[in-house]
């Protein structure tokens, strides 16, 4: 029973601490305190919906928990067009933050509703005032009209980004160039592809492939970067890691970086490295014929197994053609 109290904590969002008032006290909460908070919580989303925001805030004064309240809030928040409704959530959401330490990861959800009452002038002066460049990219979601603010926007991510980011920073960095497809952008969009590709040269090669991969899917010029990561694959010394890269590139066979050559090779590498190495072999060996839709040697490999493994791998039916065999009415 205790461990299911404290399943239910944790989906509505730790609610404990509005009866308990100390984590320590977990084991205290009854079924039917609990089933009153999560009553109140759905008052309150069906209040929501209905677009009755007052009534909403109203019965969120029921509520004890900061975590709770602050759920609540922020899905008035973002569901009310009303920016006088915005102004008053973000208040109170500021007011939980300050007087619980725990809760300062608010201050990103209180960014994005002001966002959504500013016109585009004010988000790009709230934008360039940020120097936090994960929080910024989190807030960057919207396309502007002019895209002139999206230029300075990019330009001031170029400007901080970090000297060691991390693989899903830079991730992130190039998902924001997609925010507008504006020729006027291509200048500042180079620069920023350019000091992506440069940077994730600190990170290891598998991290390297998981940021080239999806630039270049998404460049329509990605000679150069389809380049390195052909560079990346071939430079690989531990098998174990050319394997995993060569799996994502063959998945990603549109770019054309292995060639059929490429891939019977490494199969053979796999078939004939030493077990100490701590390579899966019947693993890798399906990835890489699933990469190729190759449905015969899945089903090859497959059949090699115990039958409580085979379940373990989804074989696919192969696709079948009949517009060859149509036959045309008879008029």
């Amino acid at each position: 029973m205790r461990n299911i109290i404290i399943i239910m904590v944790m989906i509505i969002g730790f609610s404990v601490m509005s009866f308990a008032g100390d984590t320590n006290d977990v084991a205290m909460i009854t079924e039917a305190e609990m089933n009153e908070v999560m009553q109140i919580r759905d008052d309150c989303y069906k209040l929501i919906q209905e677009e009755k925001m007052d009534e909403a805030l109203a019965q969120v004064n029921k509520l004890k928990s900061s975590y709770d309240k602050a759920d609540i809030y922020s899905s008035i928040g973002f569901s009310t067009t009303d920016k006088a409704m915005r102004s008053k959530v973000v208040g109170l959401l500021e007011s939980i933050k300050q007087s619980d330490e725990t809760m300062a990861h608010l201050q990103l959800t209180i960014d994005k509703i002001k966002v959504l009452s500013m016109s585009d002038e004010e988000k790009v002066r709230f934008f360039k005032s940020t120097r936090d460049l994960s929080i910024l990219l989190q807030l960057f979601n919207n396309s502007f009209e002019d895209p002139k603010h999206s230029s300075a926007v990019l330009d001031h991510i170029a400007n901080i980004m970090p000297t060691s980011p991390d693989m899903m920073t830079l991730n992130m960095i190039t998902s924001s160039l997609s925010i507008s497809n504006d020729p006027s952008l291509a200048d500042v969009k180079k620069t920023i592809i350019s000091k992506v590709i440069n940077k994730s040269k600190k990170l290891s090669n598998y991290d390297q492939v998981g940021i080239l991969i999806p630039l270049a899917n998404s460049q329509e010029e990605n000679s150069k970067i389809k380049k390195d990561l052909k560079g990346i694959y071939d430079s690989a010394q531990d098998l174990s890691e050319k394997v995993s890269i060569g799996i994502q590139l063959c998945f990603n066979q549109s770019l054309e970086i292995l060639s059929k050559n490429d891939l019977a090779s490494l199969e053979n590498q796999i078939n004939s490295a030493d077990k100490s190495i701590g390579i899966n072999q019947v693993d890798s060996l399906f990835r890489l014929a699933e990469c190729q839709n190759d449905i015969n040697k899945m089903k090859q490999i497959v059949s090699s197994l115990p039958e409580e493994e085979k379940s373990m791998y989804y074989i696919p039916e192969p696709v079948q053609d009949n517009s060859v065999n149509d036959v045309m009415p008879k008029n």
